[in-house]
């Protein structure tokens, strides 16, 4: 569901070769989910990475590849 108040979740990056998130996104009261960047490496591989999300002992992550 939504959250009640702005929500600070914190982005952590499982693979420093592969990408860089920002370190937080807001989940503004009201919604169930925000955007946010995340910066490519140059590789000349395919690379994979994940970020990591989390909020007090809820967290979730996705997988993504980055490629030459």
């Amino acid at each position: 569901g939504s959250v009640a108040a702005d929500t600070v979740v914190t982005l952590t990056n499982l693979n420093a070769k592969a990408m860089l998130p920002g370190p937080t996104v807001t989940i503004l009261a009201g919604n169930s989910s925000a955007s946010f960047t995340v910066t490519t490496m140059t590789t000349t591989a395919n690379v994979s990475g994940a970020v990591k999300a989390t909020i007090g002992t809820i967290t979730k992550s996705v997988t993504l590849k980055v490629t030459p």
